[in-house]
């Protein structure tokens, strides 16, 4: 019952402050005084330069950490297979047979319109070249 009793208070006091931040003090709001005052303060400026300091640091250290072991264990492993290294390295090669396959079978159609030609001349018939 306790915890009820705590969640409901909180309520309360959240409801009371988000009504009295409403109050108009001249021409604007408490709460948007507030805001004013959050993102003019020198302090607000102070930790915005603290933050970036620091987010500029630990950028700036794990890249400093990442070449130191890229350098180290790089050369150890095969890069090709290391994590963003990692490339579509597809080769779209013929093998020595499919390639001997390929030229006998162009030999072959080339030797069938040879002798088609022969034939056509010794009928009379003229014949023009095929073009590709």
């Amino acid at each position: 019952m306790a915890d009820v009793l705590f969640v409901l208070k909180s309520f309360l006091v959240t409801f009371i402050l988000i009504v009295l931040m409403q109050i108009q003090v001249g021409e604007n709001t408490i709460e948007s005084h507030a805001q004013a005052w959050l993102r003019e303060s020198s302090i607000v400026h102070t930790l915005r330069g603290v933050a970036h300091g620091g987010v500029k640091l630990l950028s700036e250290g794990y890249q400093s950490v990442i070449a130191t072991l890229d350098a180290k264990l790089g050369n150890s492993f095969n890069r090709e297979q290391m994590a963003g290294m990692r490339g579509f390295n597809l080769r779209m090669e013929r093998t020595d047979s499919a390639r001997r396959e390929a030229a006998d079978r162009a030999k072959a159609q080339a030797r069938a319109r040879q002798e088609e030609a022969d034939e056509s001349e010794i009928e009379g018939e003229e014949v023009e070249p095929e073009t590709y």
